[in-house]
């Protein structure tokens, strides 16, 4: 018995943020490079209908993140991820096919719900027995993190052999980690001492989103200036910046891989300061960066904005949600993370299809600047939230 505990325990230590950096291996490669270079050059898709396609994906993940959230609570973590990595496979087989914007429409909106569960699952999951949340946080978006920079800095080097080949090692990649959950995942219905029926769940979760409303729309905002960028930044980098292949690759990886480097230890510094100390600080560093992009033409330049846009990262991701777990009720905690997830994804679902636009009018430089202030208002939100009361007081939601 004592070595089967043996065995449980690092087991629930690393598997969901194994799992979590393996469909985000996914996520990065297919969105971040994959469709927005084969859309375009195989199948001859402006930019307006890629990001039509990337909303596609936001939507489905949109519109089912509470459902999922009520389904983590009802059936655990780990069937949850199970269910998400076949989604996530059926997703990449038929978008792998598909011949017509329709075809890719359908292709995205099934894998954005297989996105669905993977945060409420994997936060769950990883933070119901522990108290260190920023800590426990930052491991997850370490994963994340680097999941998504990876995939993004592999898929655009097989991009060199063909589609078919990123294809399939995005393929590989969602298999893996059905695996790891099947075997290395904890067993059980995780929270189910907390599930509670679903209008329950989603009358706590509109307790929650009323105290938080302000933080709820600067949330909103931050993913929406988030999403804007998705569709230009491989296309900005090769045909306004002209990079090379390579030069490509060390920027999609050096960015994600400092950020990578910094998220554990800057959570242990939210969990022993304060979130709200440290969140206050990391949201100003965005509005600068990205304001700053479109003046700079070569690497030198864009490193050290890469470097302190990583850094604004991991001062606030891991403090951000520190602060939104220490406010939502352990009952039915899986609904209400689906739900505040779902905000966050609302201004994901439609960013991409804002910043295609923008930059099919005004250019692939525009949707930076763009971003940049609508980051900005976001980091207004939070202070005023901050400055009113709101954030002064750490306990949690009853």
């Amino acid at each position: 018995m004592n070595a089967l505990r043996s065995v449980a325990a690092p087991a629930r230590a690393w598997s969901y943020p194994a799992v979590v950096s393996l469909l985000e291996f996914v996520h990065g490669g297919l969105l971040l490079v994959l469709l927005p270079v084969y859309l375009r050059s195989q199948l001859a898709l402006p930019l307006g209908t890629v990001g039509l396609a990337l909303s596609a994906y936001g939507l489905a993940d949109l519109a089912l993140k509470v459902p999922a959230g009520w389904f983590v609570d009802r059936f655990g973590s780990r069937f949850a991820l199970l269910v998400a990595s076949a989604l996530s496979f059926l997703s990449l087989l038929a978008l792998s096919q598909a011949t017509a914007p329709w075809m890719i429409f359908l292709g995205c909106a099934i894998h954005g719900a297989g996105a669905s569960p993977v945060w409420p699952a994997a936060v769950f999951g990883a933070t119901a027995r522990s108290k260190e949340r920023g800590h426990v946080m930052g491991q997850i978006f370490t994963a994340w993190l680097g999941g998504t920079g990876l995939g993004a800095a592999f898929t655009a080097g097989l991009l060199v052999v063909g589609a078919r080949e990123a294809f399939g090692l995005l393929g590989l990649a969602v298999l893996l980690a059905g695996v790891v959950t099947f075997v290395a995942a904890p067993t059980g219905r995780a929270g189910s001492s907390h599930a509670v029926a679903l209008p329950q769940a989603a009358a706590a979760a509109r307790v929650v989103v009323r105290r938080l409303h302000l933080l709820a729309v600067g949330m909103f905002l931050q993913t929406f200036a988030g999403g804007m960028l998705v569709p230009v930044l491989t296309p900005y980098a090769r045909d306004v910046l002209h990079l090379t292949r390579v030069e490509l690759i060390v920027l999609l990886t050096a960015g994600p891989g400092l950020a990578v480097l910094l998220l554990i230890p800057l959570g242990r510094l939210a969990d022993r300061l304060g979130p709200l100390r440290v969140v206050g600080g990391g949201v100003l560093l965005a509005p600068l960066v990205l304001w700053t992009v479109p003046a700079c033409g070569v690497v030198w330049c864009l490193a050290p904005l890469t470097a302190a846009l990583a850094a604004g990262y991991a001062l606030v991701l891991p403090a951000w949600n520190a602060v939104l777990l220490d406010r939502v009720p352990q009952q039915g905690r899986g609904t209400i993370l689906g739900l505040i997830m779902a905000l966050e994804g609302l201004g994901a679902a439609l960013g991409p299809t804002a910043g295609g636009w923008i930059a099919d009018v005004q250019g692939l430089a525009a949707p930076f600047r763009s971003a940049a202030v609508v980051f900005g208002v976001a980091a207004i939100i939070f202070h005023l939230w901050w400055r009113a009361g709101s954030g002064r007081r750490a306990h949690a939601v009853p």
